[in-house]
């Protein structure tokens, strides 16, 4: 999911490595990004970049990892976020 802005604004996120969610505060779930160069289920491993927590309003907040993903050596570079109970 890409937050808001211009959409060249976030084609530049995109091309960086950006990968945002939402998630409820305090729902007690596990929420791990994920990404791969492939779409096989086992490929994928957690984003290893930098995280920024904002808080969206008392029930949500807003999750931003930036984990580059070089397009000259990287040409395909999937994400999607895991979610499990502790």
């Amino acid at each position: 999911m890409i937050g808001s802005g211009s959409w060249e604004d976030q084609r530049r996120r995109l091309d960086r490595g950006v990968v945002e969610h939402v998630r409820r505060v305090g729902s007690g779930l596990n929420d791990t990004p994920m990404k791969s160069t492939t779409l096989l289920l086992d490929s994928f491993a957690p984003l290893t970049g930098d995280q920024e927590v904002t808080s969206i309003d008392a029930e949500w907040e807003r999750v931003t990892v930036d984990d580059p993903c070089n397009p000259a050596t990287t040409p395909k570079c999937f994400s999607h976020e895991e979610d499990t109970l502790p």
